[in-house]
């Protein structure tokens, strides 16, 4: 099983993108952390299945695209 490891500023993001959607919804900004989380946590199981991220270029190192929590 591998280890996910959250960088501050993408925590950061998350929060400031959930405080902007809970303005109009505190609903859908509620679902938008946990369906991102729930994106992330399947890098625990299958650690592969993110993108290397192309700045970096480290196999080992993985990102998750996250649509626009309207969709």
């Amino acid at each position: 099983m591998g280890k996910v490891i959250w960088a501050p500023s993408a925590l950061k993001d998350v929060e400031s993108i959930a405080e902007y959607i809970s303005k109009d919804s505190d609903y859908m900004a509620a679902l938008f952390v946990r369906r991102i989380k729930d994106s992330i946590e399947r890098l625990k199981e299958f650690p592969f299945s993110g993108r290397v991220i192309p700045e970096i270029g480290d196999q080992l190192r993985r990102e998750i695209i996250y649509r626009a929590h309207t969709e």
